[in-house]
C-alpha cells in the first residue's frame, strides 16, 4: 500500500523522493469535497439538525489551550458529536451538553477519516508547505 501511496503522489530523483505538487492538490480538492459530504451526513443523521453555530464548533481534537476540548467521542462503538451551545443558553444562564449519535455506518466514515486520513493529509501539508498549522475543527 505504501509504495502506491509513494507512487501516486511523489516521484524519485537523485536526491530522494519529491512530491507531485499537482496531483496531491488534485487529490486534496477531491478530499474537501468529502469533508463536505460527511458533513451534510453527520449534520442529517445525528438526530435534530444541529445550529450552524453549534456544528462549526465541534473540534476533533482538544485545543492547545486546554480550554477547548474535543467534540467527537466513541461510546460503546457509536460515533457521538458534543455540543454545549444551545440557543436557550442566553436566558437560563445554563450550558447543556448535546450528545448526537450517528448511524454506525456515519461513524465509521468518521473514525476512518480522523484515524487514516487526516494524518496523512497533515503529512502531505507539511511537506507541500512546510507548515504544521492543522486546525483541529472538523
Amino acid at each position: 500500500m505504501a509504495g502506491r501511496l509513494n507512487s501516486h503522489f511523489c516521484s524519485k530523483t537523485e536526491d530522494g523522493w519529491v512530491l507531485k505538487e499537482g496531483v496531491t492538490k488534485d487529490w486534496i480538492q477531491q478530499l474537501k469535497k468529502f469533508k463536505e459530504e460527511l458533513f451534510v451526513l453527520v449534520h442529517m443523521t445525528g438526530g435534530a439538525p444541529v445550529r450552524g453555530t453549534e456544528i462549526v464548533s465541534i473540534r476533533s481534537k482538544n485545543g492547545a489551550d486546554g480550554r477547548t476540548g474535543r467534540g467527537i467521542f466513541v461510546d460503546r462503538g457509536l460515533v457521538s458529536f458534543v455540543t454545549t451551545y444551545n440557543k436557550t443558553s442566553g436566558m437560563s444562564k445554563k450550558l447543556r451538553t448535546i450528545h448526537r449519535y450517528v448511524p454506525r455506518e456515519v461513524g465509521e466514515l468518521v473514525v476512518y477519516y480522523l484515524w487514516l486520513i487526516e494524518p496523512f493529509v497533515r503529512q502531505l501539508d507539511v511537506r507541500l508547505r512546510d507548515n504544521y498549522d492543522i486546525s483541529g475543527y472538523i
